[in-house]
């Protein structure tokens, strides 16, 4: 059935159905953000209390519309069991799982793009374990089509190994058991072998893992999948490999640094090898994992709270509480944790305590850096004014003013206290990871806030705290914050900024500056800027004596905009300038005026007149714009060539080789 007739089937649903038909059609189609989030509220409609009862509101129906009441069971079954293991099955992924729904929202989603559209008539699993794939089936596009999408492959696997399909279990044995097991042997099967509750085809795969002597494709393979089943079948595979000491194999180590969260190139075999024992034994005796977690080893405290998410994430966020409240060293286990966790509301719950109730005179870098590393207010820096506020609305944990202000105002205690150069730490607070903290990671956020709303008085602070504040952090805020002055505190800094030391930040002011010289003399009521005042003409005028190109012509830009009499005016006091670099800014004025037709070469003479001496480089100036220029035309060639030459070219002699 080809996608045409689906959707043709599909419309004959009709309501709540149609519209979750729709909205999985146009996820699939467009993958972005708004229809996730159309499709994410259709699914969550009537908050179902789980993902089977989230599955039966809708998407069955769907399913059973198609392909009939079979295949809508077998997804079923497929999508009830996803809590059973981890929720993201990309490389970064963490060992975790739990009851929530929200963390397997995308998987969910994933399922339903696929095989709604998927031609389910074509396919057997038990023939497509049985029957070798031709190798000329790759890049055949029909055979493509009906393969069963290898991301899904071992969710489904495992529902027909748990409903004890003695067909499917004996193709895999075979599989395993056969003697070209490690070409056959792919990683989908071992995926659904792993999510599987069979503790024989567990067996089996431990078995292979470690025959594997001279196979580390097939190591790695069973061992990058361990994790991301259930927990029974992960705890068999980490007992294995703690009896057996396969971490000396490197696939082996690389699989534990994702398992228990070591980054992909954690190297140091003795930490590794410690930590895995102890989160195998903590999450084999409960009583062993409490002791950890009131350890003072922060390895321990680390494994603890490591199989506690392994089984429930949400029976982490307690301990953590807890541990905020003890040494040093148990607030930084605790905040490096809330992090592994990727929970923002968890995150946020924890961070924004610490960034609220900041005392400066107690404050660490090390908890410092970890909390804002995990505080989960983040946004696209966007270059345009409108995009950037839209994007710090976005920000949920923003929504209330009250939150905001006491956020705003934690930042800013934090900001001076954070070195310019930045802080770093390695080691810290495990020795597979460090702390890092730099002013920007604080003033990025202040800005975020106070683009929720543009607060003028949030505005006013940041100004204060800017001289705290990197350069590009600097350009940005005059870029969106003050584009147009809300007031006359907002004009008057931006105006002071044309003198700073720092060339992007006056550069970026003077472009603020022009646009709003530009729209000076709208007639658009409210919306056009004041005129510049006599002061703030001078500001411009003076920078005229620098040799930046860039910023000259911005000079000149923004006197030009004036209204015709001062930007005349502006000229003369330029021209009649002792300084060279004015001088020839008021030349540039002049000619610009002459060209633009606003004055005519006996008034740019008189003009001319009022300067005191003249340079090589201000005459040529000068006899270009008092000189009538030639004109270009056809008939002269436009300067550029004789049009009355005509060449002779010599006569070529005959070749026999050229025609």
């Amino acid at each position: 059935m080809d996608n045409d007739a689906v959707v043709e089937k599909l419309n004959e649903e009709t309501g709540r159905n149609w519209d979750l038909a729709k909205a999985i059609i146009n996820y699939k189609n467009n993958s972005n953000t708004n229809c996730f989030s159309a499709l994410k509220e259709l699914l969550l409609e009537g908050n179902p209390k789980s993902l089977a009862e989230l599955f039966d509101k809708g998407p069955r129906r769907l399913f059973a519309c198609v392909y009939g009441g079979e295949t809508a069971a077998w997804v079923g079954r497929a999508v009830s069991r996803l809590n059973h293991y981890v929720h993201s099955p990309s490389a970064y992924r963490r060992s975790f799982r739990t009851r929530e729904l929200a963390p397997y929202l995308g998987r969910v989603m994933h399922i339903l793009e696929e095989l709604l559209f998927f031609p389910w008539e074509h396919f057997d699993m038990l023939h497509d374990l049985t029957v070798p794939r031709r190798d000329d089936d790759n890049g055949n596009e029909k055979a493509e089509a009906r393969r069963f999408p290898e991301s899904l492959y071992g969710d489904f696997l495992a529902v027909r190994i748990d409903e004890g399909d003695t067909a499917i279990i004996k193709a895999i044995k075979d599989i395993c058991l056969g003697d070209n097991n490690a070409k056959l042997l792919s990683h989908a099967i071992i995926n659904g072998m792993v999510k599987s509750e069979n503790r024989e085809l567990h067996t089996l795969l431990g078995d292979m893992l470690l025959a594997a002597k001279l196979q580390e494709g097939l190591r790695q393979s069973i061992l990058e999948n361990a994790d991301n089943g259930t927990v029974g079948a992960f705890m068999y595979l980490m007992k294995i490999v703690i009896d057996n000491d396969l971490i000396r194999y490197s696939s082996a180590l690389r699989a534990l640094d994702v398992w228990l969260g070591l980054g992909e190139s954690y190297d140091d075999r003795r930490t590794a090898e410690k930590l895995l024992k102890l989160c195998y034994r903590y999450l084999a005796d409960t009583k062993a994992l409490n002791a950890g977690l009131a350890s003072k080893d922060i390895t321990e405290i680390y494994a603890g709270l490591w199989a506690l998410s392994v089984r429930e994430m949400n029976d982490v966020p307690g301990p953590i509480e807890k541990l905020l409240t003890g040494e040093k060293y148990q607030k930084l286990a605790g905040l490096y944790f809330a992090g592994q966790l990727e929970n923002e509301d968890v995150q946020f719950a924890i961070t924004s305590k610490i960034i609220a109730g900041l005392a400066p005179d107690r404050a660490d870098l090390d908890i410092l850096g970890l909390t804002l590393e995990n505080y989960p207010v983040h946004s696209y820096y966007s270059s345009d004014k409108t995009e950037f506020a839209r994007d710090c609305r976005g920000n949920r944990f923003l929504a209330d003013k009250k939150i905001r202000d006491e956020q705003f105002e934690g930042l800013l205690r934090i900001l001076p206290l954070v070195p310019r150069k930045g802080y770093a730490a390695g080691g810290k607070p495990f020795p597979w990871r460090g702390i890092s903290l730099e002013p920007k990671d604080v003033s990025t956020r202040l800005h975020i806030i106070a683009g929720y709303d543009f607060d003028p008085a949030k505005i006013e602070r940041l100004m204060e705290a800017m001289p705290l504040v990197d350069t590009y952090r600097q350009v940005s805020f005059i870029r969106i914050f003050l584009d147009k002055p809300a007031n006359q505190k907002e004009r008057d800094f931006l105006f002071a900024l044309l003198n700073d030391k720092n060339m992007s930040v006056r550069s970026q002011a003077l472009k603020n500056v022009l646009a709003l010289a530009e729209t000076a003399n709208t007639t658009e009521g409210e919306k056009s800027a004041a005129p510049l005042s006599d002061t703030e003409e001078k500001l411009v005028i003076d920078l005229l004596a620098l040799k930046t190109g860039d910023l000259r012509q911005d000079c000149v830009k923004i006197l030009l905009a004036l209204p015709e009499s001062r930007a005349l005016e502006a000229a003369k006091v330029l021209l009649a300038d002792k300084n060279e670099n004015k001088r020839l800014g008021g030349l540039d004025m002049i000619a610009q005026l002459v060209n633009g037709g606003s004055m005519d070469k006996q008034e740019a003479a008189a003009c001319i007149a009022l300067m005191p001496a003249r340079s090589s480089r201000e005459e040529v100036l000068v006899k270009a714009i008092t000189t009538e220029a030639a004109r270009y035309t056809k008939a002269n060639g436009f300067g550029l060539y004789n049009p009355d030459y005509r060449p002779v070219f010599p006569k070529s002699s005959d070749n026999k080789f050229f025609y």
